[in-house]
């Protein structure tokens, strides 16, 4: 996701057929993502390759949504690099690599229907486990009450 450009080659090369008839849309057509085969995820040689035939192939998902989550790739790139966890080398040649697909095709655009969503902070995760406590006490007491 963190990649900008990878989708649209692995595209090219995946989908032989027009483009158009291949991806469905998603305001005319029921979509149903399905998750890639853990025994196969486990494999040895599993890797980008597979993932992006998940996406392209088997799920269809459009190249607008891709580019759209870029920036969630982004986010979770940086993250990950500054927790230092056991999997640092590997975002850090990412990131590398995102720092150069960036110069040479620019940053990809935001998918309209889903422009304005952020990364929440820890401040919006604390506030939200904050309401859902609130409204399970709610729900006990509600119980609880003979009316």
């Amino acid at each position: 996701m963190a990649l900008p450009g990878l989708y649209e080659e692995a595209m090219a090369r995946l989908v032989t057929d027009d483009h158009s008839s291949h991806f469905l849309d998603p305001a005319v057509s029921s979509i149903t993502i399905t998750q890639i085969n853990v025994a196969e995820a486990l494999s040895p040689n599993f890797g980008r390759d597979r993932i992006l035939n998940n996406l392209i192939v088997v799920n269809r998902i459009l190249l607008e949504w891709i580019r759209h989550s870029f920036y969630f790739g982004f986010h979770y790139l940086l993250e990950h690099l500054v927790t230092m966890d056991h999997h640092y080398e590997e975002h850090r040649a990412a990131y590398g690599k995102m720092l150069d697909l960036l110069d040479s095709n620019g940053e990809p655009p935001l998918y309209p229907p889903w422009d304005g969503w952020f990364h929440p902070s820890v401040h919006d995760w604390e506030q939200i486990r904050m309401l859902r406590f609130l409204e399970l006490q709610q729900n006990i007491r509600s119980r609880e009450s003979p009316h």
